[in-house]
């Protein structure tokens, strides 16, 4: 049902388009005219980014390159190896990365040879039907599995023993599809459904009744509390959109970054704020956003996403309180020709930024592809999840971060 689902929204989302195309179908901002529609987007766009206030744009810093390993190209043998990896984590002195295409977990040391191979397609403890988030207890004693086709989340141990299993959380709709997950060294983790591509659409006030950015769990699955609240945006999909949420924990701190407003929030496991959020430097604001919404056939949802061009996505705990997040800059529109026909999507340039916490960049590294995922050693070595342009295939990048440096923080030009 996943695979045939992710086939369709690929498919119907991404089939060639323009933005009257799209505002015409009848299938965007439902119920309202294309201008006021247009009109509302741009003000919640707006209103994320805070340039309807004092906020303003920065200039991007100098870059420097690392010398990044390529997990999948930079070895021989390894045509069939990470064919779709989709989430990563270090675990000691190894490198995690789920690949949805086994699926599996492959292993790799810090040199980027291929240690082991856990896990293949099944129902018993250690199989899996579909692998989507992989995260890593800080001391290295644990890890998790996100398995969202069977609704339940596996633990192993640092040699890979299996420990138990407990249920996804709920989503609306108990769609089998999960959002974000970070995991505390105590065993509480964290979920942020929000980034789910698919409905029921919130379209109205009482079905955000309780919704957080973030809801906290125990090992053993039970709710403890939540975190933050969604601002309320007017369109009823970007205000999902622009409130999704990477998570982060350093030691029992959770940290949040919000994709489209580049902030950073702190909270205790009980759920509250720890001082106030950290705005990060906006470079871009990028188009209105374009707002998809239908209904796919032969499947109980709704397809609902929005194309915008965020300035920054992932968030991954570094030495010394900083982090490293992924930066987008200089959005382009690509067109691809496939069997569907000709097709249109936007694309950045990539980076890996680190950052302090009073939203400093301390030093920014461009990735040779989009960028998907980020994590780290919480040291100073990063692996990032790329996708490339031409082939769209992913594969795994690592490298080591240079001695933080501080460089002068960038200056703020007039938003336009």
């Amino acid at each position: 049902m996943l695979r045939q689902l992710h086939r369709l929204l690929r498919v119907r989302l991404r089939r060639p388009w323009s933005r009257s195309s799209l505002l015409g179908r009848g299938v965007l901002c439902a119920g309202l005219a294309t201008l006021a529609c247009q009109a509302e987007a741009a003000h919640d766009l707006d209103r994320a980014l805070g340039l309807d206030g004092d906020r303003v744009l920065a200039h991007p810093p100098p870059s420097s390159e690392l010398d990044w390993t390529d997990l999948r190209t930079g070895f021989a043998g390894r045509d069939t190896l990470l064919l779709q990896p989709r989430s990563l984590c270090f675990l000691r002195d190894r490198l995690l990365v789920a690949d949805g295409a086994g699926p599996r977990i492959e292993w790799f040391d810090l040199d980027g040879e291929h240690h082991r191979t856990l896990g293949r397609a099944g129902e018993a403890p250690g199989e899996f039907r579909g692998l989507g988030s992989l995260r890593c207890r800080e001391d290295g004693a644990a890890f998790m599995a996100v398995d969202a086709p069977q609704h339940r989340i596996q633990w192993f141990d640092s040699a890979g023993r299996h420990l138990r299993s407990i249920p996804t959380p709920p989503i609306p709709a108990g769609f089998p599809y999960q959002g974000e997950f970070a995991l505390a060294q105590d065993g509480h983790w964290v979920d942020s459904w929000l980034a789910v591509p698919v409905g029921p659409v919130l379209d109205h006030e009482s079905d955000w009744e309780g919704v957080a950015l973030a809801r906290i769990w125990d090992g053993e699955g039970t709710l403890v509390s939540e975190a933050g609240r969604p601002v309320p945006y007017a369109d009823p999909t970007l205000r999902r959109i622009l409130n999704q949420v990477s998570p982060e924990f350093v030691g029992d701190t959770l940290w949040l970054l919000t994709h489209a407003s580049a902030t950073l929030a702190a909270y205790d496991l009980q759920g509250q704020r720890l001082g106030d959020p950290v705005a990060l430097p906006l470079y871009h604001r990028g188009i209105d956003p374009v707002v998809m919404v239908e209904s796919v056939r032969g499947a109980p949802v709704v397809a609902s996403r929005a194309a915008y061009q965020p300035n920054l996505t992932g968030l991954a705990a570094l030495e010394g309180g900083r982090f490293a997040v992924l930066r987008y800059r200089d959005w382009r529109d690509v067109r691809r020709h496939t069997e569907q026909g000709e097709s249109r999507d936007f694309w950045p340039r990539s980076f890996v930024e680190v950052v302090d916490r009073s939203g400093r960049v301390l030093s920014s590294h461009p990735l040779p592809g989009r960028a998907r995922v980020l994590a780290s050693d919480r040291r100073h070595r990063v692996a990032v999840i790329v996708e490339h342009e031409d082939t769209e295939a992913r594969t795994v990048l690592m490298a080591e971060l240079p001695l933080l440096d501080v460089i002068p923080p960038s200056h703020p030009s007039r938003a336009r």
